[in-house]
């Protein structure tokens, strides 16, 4: 059965990559592109949910990814796994966004949680 998950994973983590890739590149979700000249350049900084959630299996290498990703200055996450869709979901919003890092609207927020991918219930919550 394990094998069966690793094609998955890799699906996952490509998805991932080509969404966080497209953000970097300027594109909103409605796949046009915003040139950063168009944009005032925002130093607010606020709590919002993350752009992007990192799902895999254990020793997947989701650590390994957002680690990389963090490299770059306009990425960041919050401090461990929140655990929100599969363990903390009860607690509400209000609490997962406090677990979020402030962040500026240029900045990607990515959440690391691996034991999304074997939650049934957190497709569905995360939708």
């Amino acid at each position: 059965m394990a094998h069966s998950r690793v094609p998955i994973c890799i699906l996952a983590v490509a998805v991932t990559l080509v969404t966080l890739l497209l953000a970097f590149l300027g594109y909103n979700n409605s796949l046009t592109r915003v040139s950063p000249l168009q944009l005032p350049f925002d130093t607010s900084l606020s709590k919002r949910p993350p752009d992007a959630v990192i799902i895999g299996v254990k020793k997947g290498g989701t650590r390994a990814l957002l680690e990389m990703l963090k490299l770059h200055p306009q990425v960041v996450s919050p401090r461990g796994e929140v655990h929100f869709y599969d363990r903390n979901y009860e607690r509400g919003t209000d609490w997962y966004l406090s677990r979020m890092p402030s962040a500026t609207p240029q900045q990607l927020i990515v959440e690391k949680t691996p034991s999304y991918f074997v939650t049934p219930d957190a497709p569905l919550r995360m939708a």
